[in-house]
């Protein structure tokens, strides 16, 4: 009995470190590589975070006075907390634009590089805490929002060209004239007046403005067909 309940311990105690080294990761390298494109894995976060609450949970049900099992719930409970934050700075569809209005939003001075990738100097959540973050998460949140509908304007508008990759007219004889003409047009004319219709809607979206130039652009290649 004395050996499994030192084992006990010792699982908790890993644990503890475990997620101890885990969250210093998350919080303390930098967010994004060199091209501005973010690093940090939202949904293996979150994923871990509650599978770590959940261990601390069931420990504190077997023992809710083990100070192992309070120390492992303390620590959870504390990134808990930066949790939402994580998650707007780990949002992928962050573009360097968004981080420019990101860093105006807290005062941050964060250069962006010279070598046009567009990536920026590196920085982590850690070091941005000192912007009092969490007291601006609700501009931030409102940065990403927009960001994510931005982004998907942008694979919607890659989709609709990716359709027309193989799309091809059928040309047939026309009777026994020696004569072809193009037949079987429907699912073309279908696909065409379909895009032109969501094209349009796209270019209504309040967050189109990035993407404003290209929307245009196959809209008039679109109609003009």
């Amino acid at each position: 009995m004395a050996e499994k309940e030192a084992n006990s311990r010792y699982q908790l105690w890993r644990s503890v470190r475990d997620f101890l080294e885990q969250s210093r990761a998350w919080t303390e390298e930098p967010i994004l590589d060199d091209d501005g494109q973010v690093l940090l894995n939202v949904e293996s976060v979150r994923q871990e975070v509650e599978d770590y609450a959940a261990k601390a949970y069931k420990a504190a049900k077997a023992n809710k006075d083990d100070q192992v099992v309070a120390r492992l719930k303390d620590v959870v409970d504390d990134f808990k907390e930066l949790l939402p934050l994580v998650e707007e700075l780990g949002n992928a569809a962050l573009q360097p634009r968004h981080w420019h209005d990101i860093f105006g939003i807290i005062g941050a001075d964060i250069p962006q590089n010279e070598d046009g990738s567009g990536g920026f100097a590196p920085f982590s959540i850690r070091q941005l805490l000192q912007y009092d973050l969490l007291e601006q998460l609700d501009k931030l949140q409102a940065v990403g929002a927009a960001a994510t509908k931005e982004s998907s304007l942008e694979k919607a508008l890659a989709k609709m060209q990716a359709d027309w990759e193989g799309a091809a007219f059928r040309v047939v004889e026309y009777k026994d004239t020696g004569t072809f003409v193009i037949g079987g047009t429907d699912e073309i004319q279908a696909l065409l007046d379909d895009q032109i219709v969501k094209t349009q809607a796209m270019r209504a979206s309040p967050f189109i403005k990035p993407l404003e130039a290209a929307a245009l652009s196959w809209e008039k290649l679109l109609t003009a067909a």
